[in-house]
């Protein structure tokens, strides 16, 4: 698949981005307050579709009250564990349910999880267009540089790999 090179002026495209990395550390922050009641920190996946919530990380997994009632750390979620689904005893199913019920009522309710649609249709596309052909974007100076395998026509003109090449090499200096 060739990759082709594109630029977005018209601001449309810029204003997404910005939006989604403002719902973003909005969507983060709402678990904040689950994240210091156990004394962790709160992990986030990340997909074609924006982010969501995962679980979280213990910053002191070995001392943590309870454990036997968490899952391991997840070493591919940086360390994130999970209540357990279940566990045997019924002194320990108590204090499960315990656990579980403290949990939920810390957990934000009802919230939108940070979405990169509205970006996807300044330019054309949809999710589902880039999943086998990909999508590499930044903002800089204003504009949206992307390099994909798809052909875009909406508020974008071609740009040549040289092109985007130095605005990302400007970018990376910027963002360091």
């Amino acid at each position: 698949m060739t990759t082709m090179y594109f630029k977005s002026t018209n601001g449309d495209a810029a204003k997404a981005i910005e939006e989604y990395e403002k719902a973003k550390d909005a969507y983060q922050k709402l678990f904040q307050p689950l994240a210091d009641a156990f004394n962790a920190e709160a992990i986030f996946t990340y997909s074609v579709h924006g982010m969501r919530f995962y679980d979280l990380a213990f910053k002191d997994y070995q001392n943590i009250p309870d454990k036997d009632l968490w899952t391991k750390p997840n070493p591919r979620y940086k360390d994130a564990c999970r209540i357990r689904s279940s566990v045997r005893g019924k002194e320990n199913i108590a204090r499960l349910k315990e656990l579980e019920s403290r949990y939920l009522s810390l957990l934000p309710k009802d919230i939108d999880t940070p979405s990169r649609n509205q970006f996807y249709e300044t330019i054309g596309i949809s999710w589902g267009d880039i999943v086998f052909s990909g999508l590499k974007f930044f903002v800089h100076e204003g504009a949206t540089y992307l390099a994909t395998g798809l052909e875009l026509t909406k508020n974008v003109v071609e740009i040549t790999g040289s092109e985007f090449s130095s605005a990302e090499k400007a970018y990376n200096q910027k963002v360091e």
